[in-house]
């Protein structure tokens, strides 16, 4: 049986479980004197690349509001679990004009964009500057911020989520009891889900259109996730058509993004790494090149279990599911059928990479 609870100040740290962001806030004040202290009220505000936002919520009366609202410019560090101990001590009440940094084990470096330092201990870093102050009445100081710089370990950006989590090793706040004692997690037990197709998802290759695609325009739209295309063809159809089109280019689709205040790079989040697969880097030996992530092994184990099931008569070789491993995941089902139809065609019993691009390079003449 579930009952209401009394909402009583600090709510969203004491009566309900909270999972949040542990970060120090590194500010100046008008005398350049440093000021580090922890805070968990943090949300993302404009998520877009072009004006990048950050909320923050402050007590009206810390240090660290006072200098931001004095300076304007702040900088928020993540620091890792190992930390624990040394975001606490940062947070005991020192006197104003006391630098909390000289009684832990961090470290303060250069930022880039901003005056206020950064904390070498810190995986990820984000500079900020005032965007737009809100003094809520008897409560929280909210700082609207733009975002100067993010900052991070060399390596991280590269890695998989599945491996950076472990390896920044943040900390999550989960609130307090009575103001003294503070609770956290650790990411140590990470659980990961795949997002299944939606129930329409496996239409995602038949969608109707009522309009001609040039060739740059379909693929484009192939690099929408399934779940979505149906919904971003018909908003670019109707686009086209207001612009009295009858062949949707893709014009279209980079002006209606630039409407939602989009534009290519957003597009960048939803490819994979494996399009990038044949670029190798310079210096890279032949044996780095030619070996395959346990990720892309994965697929190529997925796409050859569904390649051998097709037919009895046709079997497909590891490489020949490789050189699969580019299409669009709506069309490869229906690739692969293709495939099998030329090669029964032929008598073809083994399907290896050679046979692959030779339809491929047929299919594209």
């Amino acid at each position: 049986m579930k009952k209401e609870v009394r909402i009583r100040p600090f709510w969203y740290s004491d009566a309900w479980l909270f999972p949040k962001l542990v970060t120090v806030v590194t500010t100046l004040d008008a005398d350049g004197q440093l000021n580090a202290a922890p805070y968990s009220h943090i949300m993302q505000y404009d998520v877009m690349h072009k004006r990048p936002r950050i909320m923050v919520g402050f007590r009206q009366d810390s240090h660290t509001f006072k200098n931001i609202v004095a300076t304007g410019e702040f900088v928020i560090n993540c620091p890792s679990a190992d930390y624990l101990e040394d975001v606490m001590e940062s947070a005991r009440f020192y006197p104003e004009g006391v630098n909390e940094l000289e009684h832990t084990r961090f470290t303060a470096i250069p930022s880039h964009k901003v005056k206020p330092p950064s904390l070498e201990e810190c995986p990820q870093i984000m500079e900020c500057t005032v965007d737009e102050i809100v003094r809520l009445d008897q409560s929280s100081g909210i700082v609207f911020a733009n975002i100067e710089a993010i900052v991070m370990d060399e390596g991280l950006e590269e890695m998989d989520r599945a491996e950076r989590i472990p390896a920044m090793n943040l900390p999550i706040g989960l609130g307090d009891q009575d103001r003294f004692e503070y609770f956290f997690a650790r990411t140590t037990d990470v659980v990961q889900y795949t997002l299944k197709e939606t129930p329409r998802g496996y239409q995602a290759s038949k969608i109707r259109t009522s309009l001609e695609w040039d060739s740059q325009a379909m693929q484009g739209l192939m690099e929408i996730p399934p779940n979505v295309r149906e919904m971003v063809t018909i908003q670019v159809e109707t686009y086209a058509t207001g612009k009295g089109a009858t062949v949707v280019t893709i014009q279209h689709m980079d002006e209606l993004m630039a409407e939602f205040g989009m534009d290519r790079a957003v597009m960048d989040r939803f490819r994979t790494k494996d399009k990038d697969a044949n670029a190798t880097p310079a210096g890279a030996t032949e044996a780095s090149a030619e070996q395959e992530s346990a990720k892309d092994s994965k697929k190529i184990d997925s796409l050859l279990e569904d390649a051998n099931k097709l037919d009895p008569d046709v079997e497909f070789t590891r490489e020949a599911c490789a050189a699969l491993t580019s299409v669009p995941r709506p069309f490869i089902k229906k690739a692969m059928k293709g495939i099998v139809k030329k090669a029964k065609t032929e008598g073809v019993a083994l399907v290896d990479v050679a046979f692959v691009e030779r339809v491929n390079a047929e299919r594209n003449a």
